[in-house]
């Protein structure tokens, strides 16, 4: 199963069947991108497109601590479709469709049969990590989009073409998420066990390289202009962005609570995590069964994706969100590796505990905020809304000033008031006790001293004290002479007289 390049399934032209299995999707994971609570990493993201659509450069005008792919998606949206929470969510979630309907596909080829690929897409939609982390505005989506399409033109090429293309888009993918790189030693074996070591096989493998370079030239200008920042943004603040870490196999500790976290395995047992342990095991099943297909390349990203997902120190359980599509893939094959009248039993039996579990999930991320990174508890709920963020946003512009400051990006997205660039990422916090001035300002981060620093110059003129505020620094804005002018919930706006 699955092993014919390019069989297209008994469904391939059925249009009728793509169109309606993409309504389903987005009738359903449209809405949660509007509902789904705010991430607070989503603050960072978005003020970098919002600097990159007004003409400012990734690494050399801001700190950015990740890759520079998705910033520019972004950026090139907010350009077409105006800047806004609402424009970024409506784009996640379109992604998160899109990698649906990609899954829809591989499946058709895959296993060959309709009923197969939509019970996939269904799965899919019904997956809380899914639908919880890919609908937001971070690099979850794109990514898991990317590496999906990368997926599909492999599984289908019959020629070096086609191959090329799929390495662009995993090419594109690594250039949204660094650690995704592990899906290029997963399509060449996948390629070399298709092909063999010949002379035929040799020519997929060099078009598989071509279209990786060809995405890798992307990179270019950001190596060629600004090599140390791009360096540090991507791999050295990585190593140093928690107090006492030097590296990143460290803070051991953490790994084994995000491991038992994301398998179910500790004591809150998160709906998610229940459902993500299922498709784990069928994706076990999948891998051992001899009556299922051997070389199947989302076999081998999901267990290239599960052992990187741990490296990040520290790691989190959200970065796991990105193997749902080629659980959800795995799970199909080992249950079409089954006789009929055992798979349905099988279906007949977990359909209703698995939905059960999918909508308690997404009642976490989008009413009660139980265990979300940054929310946590119901009571800070109403502060994690765009609606909340939106209104803050209204005050800023309303205060009439020159330039802002916060502590948490996010407020200023839809702004009119530009953000200082040195507090366009709340992260650079981390690192900034750690490096010599001369190297801080080259990176553009800040250490709550100068922010104090700031405040004492009267510059910028406003700031916004709300979520992730350092404190005591943001208590000194009374005494530096600032006044409050406006609040909402846990937002209060101060500017000088």
């Amino acid at each position: 199963m699955g092993d014919q390049p390019g069989t297209p399934g008994r469904g391939a032209n059925l249009w009728w069947l793509r169109l309606l299995v993409a309504l389903g999707l987005a009738a359903l994971l449209i809405p949660i991108g509007r509902v789904r609570l705010i991430d607070g990493d989503e603050g960072y993201y978005l003020q970098a497109a919002r600097l990159v659509s007004e003409g400012k450069r990734i690494y050399t005008d801001f700190f950015y601590p990740q890759m520079p792919f998705g910033a520019h998606v972004y950026a090139a949206w907010f350009w077409l479709w105006g800047r806004g929470w609402y424009a970024a969510r409506l784009l996640s979630s379109l992604l998160a469709v899109g990698t649906g309907l990609l899954l829809l596909e591989i499946l058709l080829r895959t296993c060959r049969r309709k009923r197969w690929a939509v019970l996939g897409a269904a799965v899919y939609l019904v997956t809380g990590q899914a639908a919880g982390w890919l609908t937001i505005s971070k690099s979850f989506g794109l990514t898991a989009f990317l590496l999906s399409l990368g997926v599909l033109l492999l599984e289908a090429a019959q020629t070096p073409l086609l191959v090329a293309c799929g390495g662009l888009a995993l090419a594109l993918a690594f250039e949204c998420r660094l650690y995704v790189i592990v899906a290029f030693p997963c399509a060449l074996l996948f390629l070399l066990r298709r092909h063999g070591f010949s002379r035929h096989g040799l020519k997929f493998v060099l078009a598989l390289a071509a279209g990786a370079g060809a995405g890798a030239l992307l990179l270019l200008p950001y190596v060629l202009r600004d090599w140390q920042n791009f360096y540090f943004g991507n791999w050295t603040y990585h190593s140093i962005r928690e107090w006492g870490q030097a590296g990143f196999i460290t803070n051991l500790p953490n790994k084994k609570v995000t491991l038992l976290s994301v398998l179910s395995l500790d004591r809150e047992r998160l709906p998610g995590s229940l459902q993500f342990l299922g498709l784990t095991v069928a994706a076990l099943w999948a891998l051992l069964s001899p009556y299922s297909g051997r070389n199947r390349l989302s076999c081998y990203l999901w267990l290239a994706l599960f052992l990187t997902s741990l490296v990040p120190s520290p790691t989190d359980p959200q970065y796991f969100c990105l193997l749902v599509p080629f659980l959800v893939v795995e799970a199909m094959v080992a249950l079409a590796s089954l006789r009929a009248w055992k798979a349905w039993a099988l279906l007949a039996a977990l359909a209703l505990p698995y939905l059960i579990l999918g909508a308690r999930d997404l009642k976490r991320y989008t009413t009660t905020g139980e265990a979300v990174p940054g929310v946590w508890t119901q009571d800070r709920v109403p502060r994690w809304t765009i609606a909340t963020v939106l209104t803050v946003a209204q005050k800023i512009d309303a205060a009439g000033q020159s330039m802002g400051a916060t502590w948490w990006p996010g407020y200023f997205v839809s702004t009119r008031t530009p953000l200082i660039p040195t507090l366009a990422n709340d992260f650079g916090f981390r690192a900034a006790p750690r490096l010599p001035l001369q190297e801080r300002r080259r990176i553009g981060i800040v250490t709550h001293d100068e922010v104090v620093d700031m405040m004492d110059r009267h510059s910028p003129p406003l700031f916004v004290v709300g979520s992730w505020a350092a404190w005591p620094a943001a208590g000194y804005l009374p005494k530096k002479g600032y006044r409050q002018v406006d609040s909402f919930l846990n937002a209060s706006l101060y500017v000088t007289p």
